[in-house]
């Protein structure tokens, strides 16, 4: 069970994601254009290799064009030779790159509308909803916190949704059609692009905790610094009659300095996530071109099909990359989405209720009677503030509440607006 402010420490991944996904949905108009896009891109990047393959085989190899493209060229009235080749292959690697480059930009593009959309959306959803917590809850955290939370946390949407959905949807969709398209060149060489993949998932499954550690103790000192900023700032007057410069000075070296420890310990982490990966890739590299190599020598491979291969390898490298880096950061963004959803499932100390009376003033009388009926509050467990007070306030009466600093004299009087909830007794308006 959750007590009333209180929020659940054991969040799985899948709670979380599914938190994060309605503000996701949201944009599905634009998401379903991005991923067409997506797709098409994919597609043209598996092809732009190609042109290569075509000037080294056919138009400067010896190798018999396939009888498709003969037909091809026939239908258009053209006879192939190598000049006509070599001008083919380069219109083609040119028309390529520029689909490659407009599918691309359309798919920034639309990214950049939805993901902003998301972002605000989350913000705007945090922001009233601090509006609406207790006041109890804003004693408990200060303000630079619940702004680092509204203008940095809110970016987990925006992270989660391109690292979870767009730039992975991007690259296995680029891998798939890749390996399809290098099976039908060569199978072995098609697995070989492969070889690293078990590494890679021990790796994501290894740093995934650690990176995302190493990211929530950052964020929380980079909270911690802002919120220094922000008290320090907003009592400037206090620290210059104390003379307190010199030593808010060195407090705030002191939380830079931590702020640098948790930034070099991420960084630590994903260098050596990145040395990993960026290892297997290399065996693999190595792989494809001694395995290619000695296929081009045994005839059993061509020369424009292994620039191909390498091509391709260097395609599926970078596509692994970015899908581990995605991970990685995807981990690191779970712990910005724990700062967020401790503000949404907070229980308010301060509930509204369902079918409450609206409190009617009854006409002709001047004010309200208020009374404390054996009320007693605390702002922390055990340590309470007010004690039993029994009080009536007749309504257009005056009275003065008199005592030191920290009596419970402003607590009193917090409690009628109902800022707060006594802990016991109760306070009513005109009898209820």
């Amino acid at each position: 069970m959750r007590g009333r402010g209180s929020v659940n420490p054991d969040r799985s991944a899948f709670y979380r994601y599914r938190r994060m996904m309605p503000y996701i949905y949201r944009e599905r108009r634009g998401l379903s254009i991005i991923a067409t896009l997506t797709v098409a891109w994919a597609g043209v990047s598996a092809l732009m290799p190609w042109p290569l393959k075509l000037l080294v085989d056919y138009a400067l190899g010896d190798e018999r064009l396939p009888a498709g493209a003969i037909a091809l060229f026939a239908g258009a009235g053209l006879e192939p030779n190598t000049l006509l080749l070599i001008v083919v292959a380069g219109i083609a690697s040119f028309i390529l790159f520029a689909l490659n480059a407009a599918l691309n930009w359309g798919v920034t593009w639309n990214w950049a509308a939805s993901g902003y959309r998301m972002l605000y959306d989350l913000a705007a959803e945090l922001f009233a909803r601090l509006q609406r917590l207790s006041l109890v809850y804003h004693g408990r955290h200060s303000v630079g916190d619940l702004l680092s939370r509204i203008s940095t946390d809110s970016w987990c949407v925006y992270k989660l949704a391109a690292d979870l959905l767009v730039a992975p949807v991007q690259d296995l969709l680029t891998i798939v059609m890749v390996s399809v398209i290098a099976w039908t060149l060569d199978p072995l060489l098609a697995m070989l692009l492969l070889v690293a993949s078990p590494v890679l998932a021990w790796s994501a499954r290894f740093f995934g905790q650690r990176l995302k550690g190493c990211t929530r103790q950052q964020r929380e000192a980079e909270a911690s610094l802002t919120s220094f900023v922000h008290q320090t700032l907003t009592a400037v007057q206090m620290v210059k009659a104390y003379t307190r410069e010199d030593r808010n000075r060195d407090h705030f070296a002191g939380l830079g300095d931590t702020v640098v420890t948790r930034a070099q310990q991420g960084t630590l982490a994903t260098q050596t996530f990145q040395l990993v990966n960026g290892s297997a890739m290399a065996v693999g590299y190595g792989l494809i071109i001694l395995v290619g190599g000695s296929r081009v020598l045994s005839g059993n491979l061509s020369l424009g099909s292994l620039l191909v291969f390498i091509a391709y390898l260097a395609t599926v490298r970078s596509s692994f990359s970015s899908l581990l880096t995605s991970y990685g950061n995807v981990k690191g963004t779970e712990a910005m989405i724990d700062r967020v959803l401790e503000v949404l499932d907070t229980e308010d100390d301060v509930p509204m209720r369902l079918g409450a009376r609206p409190f009617v003033r009854q006409p002709g009388r001047q004010g309200v009677a208020v009374t404390f009926d054996n009320v007693s509050f605390g702002y922390a467990p055990g340590r309470p503030v007010l004690n039993g007070v029994n009080l009536t306030v007749q309504a257009g009466e005056t009275i003065a509440l008199v005592g030191t600093s920290g009596a419970g004299k402003t607590t009193l009087a917090s409690l009628v607006p109902r800022f707060f909830d006594p802990s016991e007794g109760r306070v009513l308006l005109d009898g209820i």
